[in-house]
């Protein structure tokens, strides 16, 4: 298995790029100057198409579209 490593102040994480497999190491303490600057992680939608009418939704309340050309350049 090949994975990339992440240390945050969370633990260690742990991600298979070819499985999407992600494992956090929390009981794992990472000092703080080894601690990734880097996010998390990105979330990239090319839309928001829903109904947005759901009471826990969290998007945005009106419809939006990511044009994939500005995506994929």
């Amino acid at each position: 298995m090949s994975y990339k490593v992440r240390l945050s102040e969370a633990g260690m994480h742990l991600f298979d790029r070819n499985t999407g497999l992600n494992i956090l190491l929390d009981e794992v303490a990472v000092p703080p100057a080894q601690v990734s600057r880097a996010p998390r992680y990105l979330s990239v939608a090319l839309t928001n198409a829903c109904e947005l009418r759901s009471s826990y939704c969290y998007a945005p309340k009106h419809a939006a579209m990511l044009e994939a050309d500005r995506v994929v350049g």
